[in-house]
């Protein structure tokens, strides 16, 4: 990406409004076609392949989201049989599918579907959701802590300085 057209991000995100990504993504991209069409249509080429891995590995999460919602979803159809409930053979069908959901499985991040994967790749996709489960609490504490001092109307700077955010960052996560 040229330096033009981080600036041209940089001046839509300048702003004290709120920021709609999508929308500013459109806005930027008309932009920059219009300034500079050579230039955009020479990104896309350079670019193409980043893209489309970015996209693939979008859809592929999308997938494992559907994937872990059925397999809640089981769970519960399946619980509910073995505690006396009525089996619904129509609705546990539903449920097929689960095994084509794919996941990384090491660090090169090969994406291997649930039905091919190894006891070692269960184990790496595991450590994998422990790991950003742990950051995603830290975040999570944070954000409770900031909430907690600001009264109710109120925004973040309204209630602290950026100092006083960024000491209370470093006590809660460690940064």
């Amino acid at each position: 990406m040229t330096t033009a057209v981080r600036d041209l991000i940089d001046e839509f995100l300048d702003t004290d409004n709120d920021i709609l990504p999508a929308m500013l993504a459109e806005k930027v991209v008309a932009t920059w076609k219009e300034r500079d069409p050579e230039g955009f249509l020479g990104y896309l080429d350079d670019n193409a392949v980043r893209l489309i891995h970015d996209e693939i590995s979008k859809r592929l999460s999308r997938r494992r989201h559907v994937s872990r919602v059925t397999a809640r979803s089981f769970a519960r159809q399946a619980a509910s049989i073995f505690s006396g409930g009525a089996y619904d053979a129509e609705q546990l069908d539903s449920f097929r599918g689960a095994f084509s959901a794919t996941y990384c499985v090491n660090d090169d991040f090969t994406q291997r579907r649930v039905a091919d994967m190894t006891k070692a790749d269960h184990l790496y996709v595991a450590k994998s959701y422990e790991h950003s489960g742990k950051r995603d609490l830290m975040i999570g504490a944070f954000h409770s802590a900031v909430a907690k001092q600001i009264k109710e109307g109120q925004t973040t700077s309204d209630a602290m300085d950026e100092e006083t955010y960024l000491r209370l960052m470093g006590e809660l996560m460690g940064s």
